[in-house]
């Protein structure tokens, strides 16, 4: 019996024919120079002000135009290796200056989760054809790709637990409730009264490193509300620029509870009806329930987390 190995986010699992066992987690190392230069362009080459990038996006490709896509720093030469030290000190300044408005930007960090996002991805898509083809040689039923899917861990892409204060990527628009929070927490984020549209509203924001799309992605927050009205939840996805919506019909009502929502299954907030892809920027989550005028209604969230599978 052959077997695939995989390595999926902060995990690895072995995958026979038709079936599937735990492996042992990756170890991260440390990315190389050369690697860490081809980072670099990633993370500002689709920024807005390009003039601020083209110069040393085409020193950058210079260097790395005659290496090979396995070369690392100590295949170098002694000029190459002082060149490429020379242009990391350079652009590492440049990739860490970061606007509040820019879908096209990444931190370096985010660039490495993305690039092993894609990487896991193109992996995964392997192993389900070759699972797919092992169960055809067997005359097998495979099982279907969601229940499939489900045996690969998730990671968490983002998550708020209104603990500390809020930071200039980190915000939210609410006010902190010491009062009414879930077991195990100090602080909950309660709503507000907007100007218009909704009783209560909440937004929880992740701005400068957007979170990142994987292949599956998922909301899950814990909310409280005190009376039976929807709860309607958006994510704004950066790169599209627009909200993907959903409601929760029948929430739980006067106690906490843990809800977690698949953002396959939002709609768009318009007729295109297009779906968030892999590596889409996304910047905000919104919450919100109730009509205008019900000053009675009471909405608490929290522990909003972005929820993953590459």
């Amino acid at each position: 019996m052959k077997l695939f190995l995989i390595l999926i986010g902060t995990g690895a699992m072995l995958t026979t024919a038709c079936g599937s066992a735990p492996a042992a987690d990756r170890n991260d190392q440390p990315v190389d120079d050369v690697q860490l230069l081809r980072d670099c362009i990633f993370a500002v080459k689709s920024r807005k002000h390009q003039q601020k990038y083209r110069a040393i996006i085409a020193e950058s490709r210079k260097l790395l135009g005659p290496l090979k896509a396995s070369s690392r720093a100590a295949d170098l030469s002694a000029e190459q290796k002082k060149a490429l030290a020379s242009l990391l000190r350079r652009f590492r300044p440049l990739v860490a200056r970061m606007e509040k408005w820019d879908a096209g930007q990444y931190s370096l960090a985010r660039v490495r989760e993305v690039r092993e996002a894609t990487r896991t991805r193109k992996q995964r898509q392997t192993l389900w054809e070759k699972y797919l083809a092992d169960c055809k040689t067997k005359d097998a039923e495979p099982k279907p790709r969601a229940e499939w899917d489900q045996q690969w861990p998730t990671r968490v892409l983002f998550h708020q637990d209104f603990e500390g204060p809020p930071t200039q990527a980190h915000d939210w628009l609410g006010t902190i409730s010491a009062d009414n929070v879930p077991p195990g927490s100090k602080r909950a984020l309660a709503a507000v009264t907007p100007k218009k549209w909704f009783a209560q509203r909440i937004r929880v924001g992740i701005y400068y490193d957007n979170a990142r799309a994987t292949t599956n992605n998922w909301v899950r927050f814990k909310y409280f509300i005190n009376k039976p009205v929807p709860i309607g939840v958006f994510v704004f996805d950066m790169t599209l620029h627009n909200n993907w919506e959903t409601q929760i019909e029948k929430p739980i009502v006067g106690k906490w509870t843990e809800i977690i929502l698949d953002i396959a299954t939002f709609r768009e907030k318009s007729r295109r009806r297009r779906k968030i892809q892999p590596g889409d920027g996304i910047d905000d989550v919104f919450i919100h329930a109730g009509k205008p005028g019900d000053k009675d209604l009471k909405l608490l969230i929290d522990d909003v987390a972005l929820i993953g599978r590459d």
